[in-house]
């Protein structure tokens, strides 16, 4: 069976590695097609047993273009990696190729239900795959669709920056920049306030992996040095390099997603979609500290240690590391790929 797996997008590309190599494990002939503006990284990682295709998704030939290409390499079956969003509508209003099937990847199950470009793409695509269980219960009793849960957890072998690790440190990482509508970054500030006036707990360290100059990072940074609390932040005032990202997630004691029932996307992470810090956790072996609303959450497989007020969040961090039970099946192998291959039969 020959394959193409398609990503239009500039984003998501941390799921394409696992659908490759569950479909290389399952004998498919892998072809894969991105957006330009992804070629450096996806080339960092690229398997050499599959073919690539860039083009510009800009520009609304690339989709004819992408079509031709499909018919001209035999596609069995198209995968796409982000089946949401104007540039998958694009391609999806395009004629079908005759006897190919497509699937793809719903990255916000509510789109099924309140977006209109989603029930149009639903009349292309009948089979989706949804990156954790507890997604699930956010389906349409209604929708005529059929659905995997996949977790796309695996990674190729990363360039990792050489960052050394002060002995005695405890370090927590908070990764991608500064958005407050995302995350409760406030919440930091008063959890280092608080470790502050505890004398003789370990030292701390919040590692902000994303850019500060962009968005609310300036506003976050100047408070952090207002508050005199630059002795428990690591931050960056650029873009963080893959190698450095992954080198602070290796070392890390914990990952903090700061997803907090305060913040205006606080409900879409607890029914509709995952937080990326989900995956990392996951592909790291790395325990979260997560908010107590997610221990409320049906089915929410991730190493996660709970709190609900910073008192507990302190008691949490202070006795890192420590490991946090979670379902091995969600990180088997075999166990994602037919669950991954099950849509593709």
């Amino acid at each position: 069976m020959r394959v193409a797996l398609i990503e239009f997008y500039a984003w998501h590309h941390e799921c394409l590695y696992s659908q490759m190599q569950f479909l290389h494990a399952s004998s498919c002939d892998v072809l894969l097609i991105a957006d330009v503006s992804k070629q450096k990284y996806v080339e960092q990682w690229l398997p050499e047993y599959c073919k690539v295709f860039y083009f510009n998704f800009k520009q609304l030939s690339s989709f004819w273009k992408l079509r031709s290409l499909l018919k001209r390499e035999c596609i069995d079956k198209i995968v796409l990696n982000t089946a949401q969003g104007s540039r998958a509508l694009k391609f999806c209003l395009l004629p079908p190729i005759s006897g190919v099937e497509m699937v793809g990847t719903i990255h916000n199950t509510e789109k099924l239900t309140k977006s209109f470009g989603q029930k149009l793409i639903n009349r292309r695509i009948h089979k989706y795959y949804i990156l954790a269980d507890y997604l699930r219960h956010s389906i349409p009793k209604n929708i005529d669709n059929q659905y995997a849960v996949c977790y796309a957890v695996f990674l190729p072998r990363q360039k990792v920056a050489e960052i050394v690790k002060p002995q005695g440190e405890c370090w927590i990482s908070i990764p991608g920049y500064v958005e407050y509508k995302r995350r409760d970054y406030h919440y930091l500030l008063r959890l280092a306030n608080a470790l502050k006036s505890c004398e003789g707990k370990k030292r701390i360290k919040f590692i902000v992996l994303g850019n500060t100059s962009k968005s609310d990072g300036p506003h976050f940074v100047s408070e952090i040095r207002e508050q005199n609390l630059m002795d428990y932040f690591v931050t960056f005032d650029s873009f963080v390099s893959d190698d450095v990202f992954n080198a602070y997630i290796e070392q890390s004691d914990a990952i903090m997603p700061l997803i907090h029932p305060d913040i205006p996307s606080a409900d879409k992470y607890t029914k509709y979609k995952i937080s990326g810090a989900f995956n990392l956790a996951l592909s790291h072996n790395k325990v979260m500290l997560c908010h107590s609303m997610f221990q409320e959450v049906p089915e929410f497989n991730y190493p996660a240690l709970f709190y609900a007020t910073p008192e507990y969040a302190i008691d949490l961090i202070t006795q890192l590391p420590q490991p946090a039970p979670t379902s091995l099946s969600i990180t088997d192998f075999e166990t994602n790929r037919v669950a991954y291959m099950s849509l593709l039969k």
